[in-house]
């Protein structure tokens, strides 16, 4: 007789349960595979935070100091003014970038002024930038000094923000000379009437002549004033003069000299020139009268009836108690 069961009496499993069980597993298995890459994992170096993106910080603008400057021309530099003259220059933080240029003598007398704007990229958020003007000065005497100034003026303060200058010589300085071609050296003068004095010039200042009559002794007899005439005499060009001298109370005949040169603005004389003249013939002197000696008369024997002449005769012996008188008038009774 045999152990083994029969078929009737084993117990079997349901179909459903063998799909279930597979995929229970495939799940556990791939839990496993997890948590060993998980492990492994943790020990690598921890990522590093990327920090948020922020806003780049904008730079503070430094404050600019207003200046101005002058590249052209040079500090002592004799300038051309047969042309317009240019004058440039540099500048930063000026009002509106406004520049005002002058062109000044020694006793800071505007002889030209212009105005000119910055040029450049930041010259109105107070950056750097270039200026150039031309200045007019064919009408300033040559030789003259001065200087060309430049400033920056600030309305809010009434003040130059920013000045600058240079010295410099408006033009070749002209020789200076006066010269006199009437009267000649040496002339008698008439002085019964007003003496015409001329001559020439140039390179005075302002054009100016005096003219002048003195003694030996330098004194002043008679002075006239005038200007030089021509075209160019504005500028140092040569022109003519001519005045009118009253001598009339001169003593005539007394020597001295006329006398030409030019006012100098800073005091003295320019170009002094003069030469040597009579004023007037000299007078005879008049000679005092004398008396005319009486002449004594003188005897004629030729004619003996003349010395009866002149007296009286009186009659001796006449009758008693009569005189007789006698009176012979070119001997006649």
């Amino acid at each position: 007789m045999s152990n083994t069961p029969t078929p009737e009496n084993t117990e079997t499993s349901p179909s459903w349960q063998k799909p279930v069980a597979i995929i229970a597993g495939v799940v556990i298995v791939g839990l496993l595979i997890w948590g060993i890459y998980a492990a492994f994992s943790s020990k690598e170096e921890p990522a590093t935070p990327t920090p948020a993106p922020t806003a780049e910080a904008t730079p503070t603008a430094v404050p600019q100091t207003p200046s101005v400057s002058i590249t052209q021309p040079t500090n002592g530099a004799i300038l051309d003014i047969t042309q317009p003259v240019k004058v440039e220059g540099e500048g930063q933080a000026l009002f509106e970038g406004n520049v005002v240029v002058q062109a000044v003598d020694a006793h800071d007398e505007v002889l030209a002024q212009e105005t000119a704007i910055l040029e450049g990229e930041n010259v109105g958020a107070g950056g750097k930038g270039q200026w150039s003007v031309e200045l007019n000065l064919q009408d300033v005497m040559p030789g003259v000094t001065g200087k060309i100034v430049v400033f920056s003026p600030d309305p809010e303060t009434g003040k130059n923000a920013a000045e600058t200058s240079i010295n410099v010589t408006f033009g070749e300085p002209v020789q200076a000379g006066i010269t006199i071609h009437q009267p000649s050296p040496g002339a008698v003068l008439d002085i019964t009437r007003d003496v015409e004095v001329k001559g020439e010039g140039q390179g005075l200042p302002e054009a100016n002549v005096v003219v002048e009559a003195v003694d030996a002794n330098g004194n002043v007899l008679a002075q006239a004033a005038t200007t030089l005439q021509g075209k160019d005499v504005g500028t140092g060009g040569k022109g003519e003069w001519s005045v009118s001298l009253n001598l009339k109370d001169v003593t005539p005949g007394i020597r001295g000299k006329i006398v030409a040169y030019g006012n100098d603005p800073k005091g003295g004389r320019i170009a002094e020139t003069g030469i040597d003249v009579t004023f007037g013939e000299a007078m005879e002197p008049t000679p005092m009268p004398t008396e005319e000696p009486t002449p004594e008369p003188t005897e004629e024997p030729d004619d003996p009836s003349k010395a009866l002449e002149g007296k009286t005769w009186v009659m001796l012996d006449t009758l008693p108690d009569t005189e007789i008188d006698i009176t012979f008038v070119r001997g006649v009774i």
